[in-house]
């Protein structure tokens, strides 16, 4: 069964944090606290890529290196938000990282070995945030939000606008009445299979798009087992059968 691991709410609680000065910058106290939820994000395996996107906010889709998206979102007009120190970039735990810890090894109280998230803006209207999952071969985007804050645009100029570029949503609305996509189901980063959705969702001049990634645990787990049990010494491997 697949699992959404990073679901919508969740990233959105992270975008808030980035968005109320409790981002981190590279060149910050390495001690300082890390939100809850990037520490915990690493999917494992050992194989390639098949991206087939449906979606993209701000010419960002899932499944992008960290370069690769930076360049798509300033290719739009996007700066990067920063500060007197640099830019806005929240760093968690990498690959590396996690099978060290699964290993019993301790890791620094604050690890910064992989980018989470980073945010860009135009202007005072718009904002991007992109955020990213740890993998074997790097860091990938598995999730994108969009805000506009806008008090002359209507909510249904906004969708509209959200249809004409993503097509009819699903029939049934969101609770909140917003839009949901449903995108390509058989998406693949080294070998763990995800499926992309994409919701807007807003009202009174603030609005958003949001495009999830959803994990299939079975392979997750399956992956992480894989790369913890390729790291384990040859003394301490599980004994195999044959019956």
């Amino acid at each position: 069964m697949a699992v959404k691991l990073l679901h919508s709410a969740n990233l959105l609680l992270e975008v808030n944090a980035l968005r109320s000065f409790t981002i981190r910058t590279l060149k910050d106290d390495p001690m300082q606290k890390l939100p809850a939820t990037f520490l915990g994000l690493c999917a494992l395996a050992m194989s390639g890529q098949v991206f087939a996107q449906d979606f993209d906010i701000a010419g960002v889709k899932l499944g992008m290196t960290p370069e690769q998206a930076e360049a798509a979102v300033t290719d739009k007009g996007f700066e990067q938000k920063g500060g007197p120190y640099g830019p806005y970039i929240v760093n968690g735990i990498s690959f590396e990282q996690s099978v060290k810890e699964k290993l019993g090894e301790d890791l620094p109280r604050r690890p910064r070995g992989a980018i989470a998230a980073m945010l860009f803006a135009k202007g005072e209207r718009e904002e991007v945030s992109i955020s990213f999952l740890s993998y074997p071969s790097g860091e990938y985007v598995n999730g994108v939000n969009y805000f506009i804050f806008d008090d002359t645009l209507t909510q249904d100029v906004f969708f509209k606008k959200a249809i004409s570029k993503y097509g009819e949503a699903e029939p049934e609305p969101l609770r909140n009445g917003g839009q949901i996509w449903i995108g390509e189901p058989e998406m693949s980063i080294d070998g763990i299979q995800s499926s992309e959705s994409l919701e807007s969702e807003g009202s009174d001049g603030d609005y958003s798009l949001t495009l999830s990634q959803e994990i299939n645990n079975d392979d997750f787990q399956a992956a992480l087992k894989k790369a913890v049990d390729a790291a384990l010494p040859k003394s301490k491997k599980p004994v195999e059968t044959s019956f």
